[in-house]
């Protein structure tokens, strides 16, 4: 890779720089703008300009007294041509208080009475201020007041104020937009890759290893993506010997399972015969040697159902039944050969539901399930003790409850009693490793179900299937 490279580092130091030097050049701009506004400012904003120009208008109006009452005609464009009327309001008004003219027919004024007494004076209320210049006759008469009325407040102190609060607050205020548009085009260089690790982990948690990531970044995201890649490629190799492995492996207990079911054929059918010809004394070794064989034959028919459902191609044959109808023939094919084994065997099939629905089940694994539950039961039940199955199908679930009163699970075992290859030991100090309730486990979550046991004054075990049952594709 050819390209210089450009460390996280310095692509986050180039950031904060271009975040300070553009507030810092935006700021030093705005301030050039304020300083010309401030300069461009007219004399007429400022709070004293209007009252600046009432001893001029005054002299005006003590020089032309008695005229600007006597001929309106011919004053009033003078007087408006010496007040400034974008912000002053005049009106001659004669002695007694009556408006004459002016430049605003509104009332500048609202007592009248002690007009002669506001003579020469100055009236400030708020912001406004208030003049009252007299105008003399010839014969040294009151022959009227011109009133000037004005605004004392500034205009241009506002704007530099408004202007002072700018310089101080547009600092930070850059700062804070630059930051957001240089961190989000910053964060925005990170958020695909990010999302492409993330979907790739997604992809690799399901197993779904048929993925590429690839980047021509030269930084330390491109370092990361580069080598998630190559752990990627590392596990499809991996993977693919597991896989290859797991194959031979099972392919091998296969054939094995299926070998040793000659030989235990074989010894089987001869001890029946020899059980035939054998003394009744010698009878029991081979009792014992039936049983044995039985065992192992039950053994690696277990170890059969296994390799088949851990195989990826195992499907179950989901066909509707009718809950009720099935656990009802199913459980009483077990009662004689329970009770036979001289245990007491109570059941009891209880349908909450409003309405008959049927349910999705493979019936052959069901029975399987069944098969084991009460095998395990019966192993560990003493004579005319009870084994009890309660079944409850509900609307959107259907739970059965095997119960027995034998020596129940270890507090050690519970944990593990549904692993693969646990060993259990019993009080006989026979030991006892078997798939039977890891095979109900498998059955029943392949179902869509959860299976657990505890201990109540025996072993239970309840497995529950739901009312759609999984359809596997």
């Amino acid at each position: 890779m050819n390209e210089k490279r450009n460390p996280i580092k310095k692509q986050i130091q180039r950031t904060i720089f271009k975040t300070i030097m553009f507030s810092f050049a935006a700021t030093i701009l705005v301030f050039g703008l304020v300083l010309v506004v401030m300069n461009t400012v007219d004399e007429r904003f400022y709070a004293n300009y209007y009252e600046n120009q009432v001893p001029e208008i005054s002299t005006f109006v003590h020089e032309h007294n008695d005229e600007i009452v006597s001929d309106p005609e011919k004053a009033k464009p003078m007087l408006e041509e010496n007040i400034p009327l974008s912000g002053m309001h005049y009106q001659v008004l004669d002695p007694s208080g009556e408006l004459l003219y002016g430049s605003t027919t509104k009332k500048l004024i609202t007592e009248t009475d002690s007009l002669i007494n506001k003579i020469n004076t100055v009236d400030r209320h708020s912001n406004e201020a208030t003049n009252y210049l007299p105008l003399i006759d010839d014969q040294d008469r009151l022959a009227g007041i011109v009133l000037l009325q004005y605004k004392i407040e500034s205009a241009a102190e506002n704007i530099f104020r408004i202007s002072f609060f700018l310089l101080i607050t547009l600092p930070f205020l850059f700062i804070i937009l630059f930051t957001y548009y240089y961190g989000s085009k910053f964060g925005r260089t990170f958020h695909t890759p990010i999302q492409e690790l993330m979907q790739a982990m997604r992809s690799i948690k399901r197993q779904e290893l048929d993925f590429t990531l690839t980047t021509d970044r030269n930084d330390e995201m491109g370092d990361l993506i580069r080598t998630f890649q190559m752990m990627k490629e590392a596990l499809v190799e991996a993977l693919q010997r597991q896989w290859s492995m797991e194959r031979n492996r099972t392919d091998f207990l296969s054939s094995v399972s299926h070998d040793l079911k000659t030989p235990l054929t074989i010894m089987k059918a001869n001890a029946e015969m020899l059980e035939m010809k054998t003394e009744i004394q010698n009878k029991k070794y081979l009792k014992v040697i039936q049983k044995q064989v039985n065992r192992v034959d039950g053994l690696l028919e277990d170890f059969k159902h296994v390799l088949d459902m851990e195989n990826p191609d195992f499907r179950l044959n989901l066909i509707e039944h009718e809950p009720f109808e099935l656990f009802t023939e199913e459980l009483y094919s077990y009662r004689s050969y329970i009770e036979g084994q001289g245990i007491h065997f109570h059941v009891n099939i209880i349908d909450e539901r409003e309405a008959k629905k049927p349910v999705m089940l493979d019936r052959k694994r069901i029975r399987q399930v069944l098969d084991n539950i009460f095998s395990n039961s019966l192993r560990y039940t003493p004579g005319n003790g009870k084994i009890m199955c309660n079944v409850q199908i509900f609307e959107a679930y259907t739970e059965v409850t095997v119960k027995d009163t034998g020596q129940g699970f270890s507090p050690e075992d519970l944990p593990f009693i549904f692993d693969k290859y646990f060993q259990k030991h019993s009080n006989d100090n026979e030991a006892h490793r078997g798939l039977g309730l890891y095979i109900v486990k498998q059955i029943v979550e392949k179902h869509g179900g959860d299976v657990k046991a505890w201990n109540e004054e025996g072993a239970c075990i309840s497995f529950r299937i739901p009312e759609g049952g999984k359809r596997e594709s």
